[in-house]
This record gives structure tokens, sequence and C-alpha cells, in this order.
């Protein structure tokens, strides 16, 4: 067991009788980003997770030579959305977040990663209500048509999910009614 310093890196206890720890602290990652439309089809994404106080993600979005920076409380989703709606008009994320074929658990997801991919699933493009994302995700894991997928990774059978068609996540909400965006029209699945 490696002793840490506990004035650099805290431990938070939590529950009911103080049980749980977790530590606390702050960490970067970098991961490249795909950009529809964009002249370079591959953004520079830079994710801060900072746990000291409280959830925050700060993310910055590099396309193009401009950055786009957001703050976010909690999860990704929230953050890659605020990137997405600074971004210019003709422009949108090509991730696993805006692919037709990821849904969230509706029973509650961690910070990043835990986005299910459905791609394999036969039934994945009638998925239209949170009880048929609860069927997804139990029949997919069943037959092992289900792989978890963490939210800015991409794929070759990504399709960009089109204005109405349902998710249980906010891209639809946040990115198309709020914003008025049209997105291009994506490929039928293969």
């Amino acid at each position: 067991m490696i002793e840490l310093p506990s004035d650099h890196f805290s431990v938070k206890r939590f529950g009911p009788n103080n049980e749980f720890g977790g530590l606390v602290a702050k960490f970067t990652i970098t991961v490249p980003l795909g950009i529809i439309g964009a002249d370079e089809p591959e953004g520079r994404l830079v994710l801060s997770f900072d746990y000291r106080d409280g959830d925050v993600v700060d993310g910055a979005l590099t396309v193009d030579g401009v950055t786009y920076t957001q703050r976010a409380y909690g999860w990704v989703e929230a953050n890659l959305i605020g990137l997405q709606r600074q971004l210019p008009q003709r422009l949108f994320l090509k991730c696993c977040l805006s692919c037709r074929w990821s849904q969230f658990n509706p029973l509650g997801a961690d910070d990043i990663g835990s986005l299910g991919c459905f791609v394999d699933w036969p039934d994945a493009d009638c998925v239209s209500s949170k009880p048929e994302v609860f069927r997804a995700w139990r029949e997919a894991q069943d037959h092992g048509q289900f792989q978890y997928v963490q939210e800015t990774w991409r794929c070759p059978r990504f399709r960009l999910i089109q204005p109405g068609e349902w998710a249980y996540k906010d891209w639809d909400h946040e990115v198309y009614r709020k914003d008025g965006r049209t997105p291009p029209a994506s490929e039928p699945r293969t």
C-alpha cells in the first residue's frame, strides 16, 4: 500500500457512517475528437476533472486553430454539449455522445465512460422511449451485442443522431431543439 501525503491527496468520506472514501484530486486527459464539417477532421479535446471542491469538468476543444472552453459540473456529457453549442453552425462533434447508436442507462452513469453502444443490437434503431432503453440494455447485454464506450470515442459505424431521433441523453434537446441546429443527413446503418 502506498501512503499519499494528506495535504496533497485528501480523502473525502461518504455514506451514512463515513465508511466510503474517495481520493480527491485533479487530473487532465487529452484526446482527439472527430469533427464533422471542419477543415481538419479531428480536433484536440482537453478535459480536466477537479474533484477537490465538487465535480467540475473543464473542457477545451481546439478545432481548425480556434479553442472553445466550457465548464460543467458532474458529467462529460454536459461539457461536450456546451462545447458543441459554441461551435459554428456547420460543425458537429463526431463521437459516441453524438452517435445514434449510444444510450445512457436510465439508472445513472458515471462522469465519463458509462455510455452504452448498441450498434450491434438489431433493434437499436427502434429505441424511442425510456422503457425501450431498459430493454436495450438488458437484451443487448444478454446477447453479447453491447459494449461500454467513452463519450469521446468514435468508430467507423458512427451515425450522427438526427433531430427528433430519441436517445437517453441530452443531445437532441440541447443541440437541435434549443440551438436550432440542422445537422447533415446521416447514412443508414450498415
